[in-house]
């Protein structure tokens, strides 16, 4: 069973993305493209759980949503490495996920 599916803004899908697309992934984000760049990575069977990434002008606005507007978090980073590390963390549930990032609460 799928547990996780990753969504373009051109329209590509990929279900139970590896660290390896995810990577891929934030490679493609064209950084300088007019048209915002982004991707999703929703939690399936679970409403409003999600990770998205998009490209702003040199640094990547990452946002993760637990269920409600009230948890919803934000960081901008410029690091693909350090992006890249915490949302393979998000993506495995992994333990420490939480701090992998500096998340602010919050829309951006």
């Amino acid at each position: 069973m799928t547990a996780l599916r990753a969504s373009t803004w051109d329209g590509g899908s990929y279900d139970d993305p590896s660290d390896a697309d995810l990577y891929r992934l934030l490679t493609d984000l064209d950084q300088d493209d007019e048209d915002a760049p982004y991707f999703i990575i929703d939690r399936l069977g679970r409403p409003e759980f999600y990770a998205q990434v998009m490209s702003m002008s040199g640094t990547l606005l990452v946002e993760h949503r637990e269920g409600s507007a009230d948890q919803h978090f934000h960081v901008f980073e410029s690091d693909l490495r350090t992006v890249h590390r915490g949302l393979a963390a998000w993506s495995h549930e992994s333990a420490g996920w939480r701090t992998a990032l500096d998340w602010q609460p919050g829309m951006p």
